[in-house]
């Protein structure tokens, strides 16, 4: 019995010794920014936000991988057909877009041409997608492609895009739907431009990053002072 005891303090000390050198890094996040700035005629928009959000997963640090989704405020819904960012590296290639869901049942994905382009007001974005067919037909609900940095190396997901001209870092051309089911006979009852106006947080951001919480010291060290606890415990029943 004498050996089962000591077995288990040693599983609490080396549990405690790891917690004490091995240092994960912290639980992570996806870096996301919440479309929320319609181009309207009347501000504030008639129309609640926000429209949708863009998640940026940092891969490793010359691949990122750039989410746009929409998203529903009561009786709207929001839909994008076309959608843009400004990259944060010299020069960057980009891949296909992908994960796309379309936002009208009934029809298929759109065909995409990338240029450089001014959004309406919101500055140059040096990244643009420009979907075929535009409006009802091409309005999707998310939309997924990976940019990679030619020129250099990103250090998290928060540098992947920065500012344009006008402050902006991603702008969407947006589409707005009520009524249930949505099908290829909907009618958008507004179109505009919309762009990032912060940084999102709370339980309405999606967070598309593939990698879960990683834990922190300190959950080792709880671990190991129970396991110790334990030990000391079964020592004490078996010598009284």
């Amino acid at each position: 019995m004498v050996v089962r005891t000591i077995t288990l303090a040693s599983l609490a000390a080396a549990t405690l010794f790891a917690a004490g050198f091995w240092h994960p890094e912290p639980a992570k996040a996806d870096t996301i920014y919440t479309l929320g700035n319609l181009n309207t005629s009347t501000q504030p928009p008639p129309y609640p936000g926000p429209y949708g959000f863009l998640d940026v997963h940092l891969v490793d640090p010359t691949h990122a991988t750039l989410t746009w989704t929409n998203n529903v405020v009561g009786p709207y819904t929001y839909g994008f057909d076309e959608f843009g960012a400004n990259i944060n590296a010299t020069t960057f290639t980009y891949g296909a877009v992908s994960n796309i869901t379309m936002l009208l049942s009934g029809g298929g994905n759109p065909t995409f041409t990338e240029s450089a382009k001014n959004l309406d007001g919101y500055g140059n974005f040096s990244f643009v997608e420009h979907g075929t067919p535009q409006g009802a037909p091409g309005a999707m609900a998310g939309a997924s492609l990976t940019i990679t940095d030619t020129s250099g190396t990103w250090a998290s997901d928060a540098v992947v895009l920065h500012a344009d001209n006008k402050g902006e870092n991603t702008a969407t051309h947006t589409l707005v739907f009520t009524g249930s089911p949505l099908t290829l006979q909907s009618n958008a009852i507004y179109t505009g431009y919309d762009s990032d106006n912060s940084h999102c947080s709370g339980l309405n951001c999606p967070d598309h990053s593939p990698h879960g919480d990683i834990p922190e010291p300190a959950t080792f060290v709880i671990l190991g002072t129970g396991l110790l606890g334990l030990g000391v415990t079964t020592f004490r029943r078996r010598r009284a």
